[in-house]
């Protein structure tokens, strides 16, 4: 098993000497600054690689694009096939690089916690109670995209899902760059108005078989499995053995949904 440190958005000086100071051999950069309309290019991957490089660790992965790289892709509207052309190209541009994974995730409203507050040793962490926000509106959402939120039923949610799917993986096939999908965290529907497809095992059995390919992968994250309840060491083997696990996120919580949770 390799280690990596993650939640990195901008790779300086001061971030790869505190990787080595833990004793990691490689680094995930989350949504990385670099040029690009659409997706990335190679050359500028590339220089992100080698600048990890030359501290002696490993860019493990690119966790996350833009949202509006691929917001039609989520919610089906015209222009869908451009982001998904610009997502196999930016697949592609990772395989020319030497970057062998991508993480992403298929929510129109990301990441939501309700509160934040310190833990062990004045560490601090963060909470979430769904009853706090079950009834926020549609578009009640720190995340601006080029275009809102919409109400969208959850077969509509996973037939978007389904024809992005299809026409992705054969590029990361080719580029040999492996897709990692991340749970919605919290795992519950709806949110904001938005329905959430990726928040029970089930739905990521039925994700994998989705498109048979060991480049279907799923970056499995402890803490939001935990929060649904699943039994962790069942669901690593399951996953494990069809080997579709690309990476994970070690986090623990407190709790599962509906119910508070702390975020350690």
């Amino acid at each position: 098993m390799r280690l990596a440190l993650g939640a990195i958005h901008r790779v300086t000086d001061d971030v790869l000497k505190f990787a080595k100071q833990l004793g990691v051999t490689d680094i995930i950069v989350h949504t990385p600054e670099l040029r690009g309309n659409g997706c990335w290019e190679s050359v500028d991957l590339l220089h992100l690689r080698m600048r990890v490089e030359s501290e002696g660790l490993r860019l493990a992965a690119i966790e996350n694009m833009p949202r509006g790289w691929y917001d039609r892709g989520v919610r089906g509207l015209e222009g869908r096939d451009e982001q998904i052309e610009h997502w196999c190209r930016t697949l592609r541009n990772m395989g020319k690089a030497g970057i062998p994974i991508l993480g992403y995730d298929w929510s129109m409203v990301g990441v939501w916690r309700t509160s934040h507050f310190p833990g062990r040793g004045g560490a601090l962490v963060s909470g979430f109670d769904y009853d706090l926000v079950k009834d926020v509106p549609l578009g009640a959402t720190r995340f601006r995209d080029t275009i809102p939120p919409m109400r969208l039923s959850e077969e509509q949610m996973w037939d978007n899902f389904t024809y992005f799917l299809e026409r992705v993986i054969p590029a990361a096939e080719e580029a040999r760059v492996k897709m990692a999908l991340h749970p919605d965290d919290p795992p519950v529907s709806p949110l904001a108005g938005t329905t959430r497809i990726f928040t029970s095992v089930e739905a990521f059995k039925r994700m994998i078989t989705t498109v048979e390919s060991d480049y279907n992968g799923i970056e499995f994250c402890q803490g939001t499995f935990a929060e649904m309840g699943a039994n962790i060491p069942e669901a690593i083997r399951y996953f494990g053995r069809r080997k579709r696990i690309v990476y994970v996120h070690f986090r623990n919580v407190k709790g599962a949904v509906p119910l508070s949770l702390i975020h350690i």
